[in-house]
């Protein structure tokens, strides 16, 4: 693990707000793949919390941690806001978890395990997948979040209510939308071709 995946700006914003998050906070995310992996960096902190929320409460809760804060969207388990320029998403997210979450140093709030991770960027990719996605998934894979694709769908299974995955299974083949918007900040086109082309091996294998 590093800290090179999260910003000091983002670390101070999550040390500024921890006091107000409930205990079964997580962080999750591009900033906590890349708190793993190191890849890159992301812009915004998403924190996920285990239960449902009143967003006016724990908007008040912020606001006297974070004056400055601006919420700028919220709905039933939903709080999106900008403390300092850093984009940060808070949601409620009933899921289990696959593994407890870790403290990593310097970063004040816990991260999500590898195989938490690892299955909710499956999900996004299902949803509509984006390349950061792809590239935050594909580093976890190479470097054996778990041992084959197989056998992260199988935890995918446990983390989520679905018996039929065929529809993950073709989303992590189809890069049509991702194609579509630009390439995020340091995946250069050759790079992007190179997960795309290793995302359709690993599912030619199931």
């Amino acid at each position: 693990m590093t800290t090179a995946g999260i910003t000091p700006a983002q670390q101070a914003i999550a040390t500024l707000i921890a006091p107000a998050l409930d205990a079964d906070t997580y962080l999750a995310g591009g900033v906590a793949v890349a708190i793993d992996v190191g890849h890159r960096t992301s812009l915004d902190l998403d924190l996920f919390v285990g239960h449902d929320f009143d967003p006016e409460r724990l908007a008040e809760r912020l606001s006297v941690l974070a004056p400055e804060a601006r919420v700028t969207g919220r709905a039933a388990g939903t709080l999106h806001l900008e403390v300092r320029d850093v984009p940060v998403s808070i949601l409620s997210y009933r899921y289990p978890m696959l593994a407890p979450t870790r403290r990593v140093q310097q970063v004040p709030v816990p991260v999500a395990s590898p195989q938490d991770l690892a299955c909710m960027k499956v999900s996004a990719i299902a949803g509509r997948g984006s390349a950061k996605d792809f590239w935050d998934l594909h580093e976890m894979l190479e470097r054996m979040v778990a041992d084959s694709l197989a056998d992260l769908l199988a935890l995918y299974r446990q983390k989520y209510p679905v018996e039929d995955v065929g529809h993950a299974v073709r989303s992590l083949a189809y890069f049509g939308d991702a194609d579509a918007a630009p390439l995020p900040n340091g995946l250069t086109p050759a790079r992007w071709q190179e997960i795309k082309k290793a995302m359709r091996r690993r599912v030619r294998t199931l």
